[in-house]
């Protein structure tokens, strides 16, 4: 897609940058996919008491992929 190749359906995280810098653009901008596309699930082993690591990380993703989540919303689809 971004080698001008056609088009491809990504989660806004994904093309934010090239979004505001004009590289790429919505061709379908009232359609939007349902699903998973906008989502980012942590799969772990199941646990009643999760490890001090398996913490950690989930916190680092939460608060490293917040500004993603944030800015998307401030942009619309």
């Amino acid at each position: 897609m971004l080698r001008g190749s056609g088009v491809a359906t990504l989660p806004n995280y994904m093309v934010m940058d090239e979004l505001r810098s004009g590289a790429v653009q919505r061709v379908c901008p009232d359609w939007t996919v349902s699903g998973l596309g906008d989502r980012l699930y942590i799969i772990t082993a199941e646990d009643r008491r999760p490890s001090h690591a398996v913490k950690v990380m989930t916190e680092f993703l939460r608060a490293s992929l917040l500004r993603f989540v944030e800015q998307a919303e401030v942009s619309g689809p």
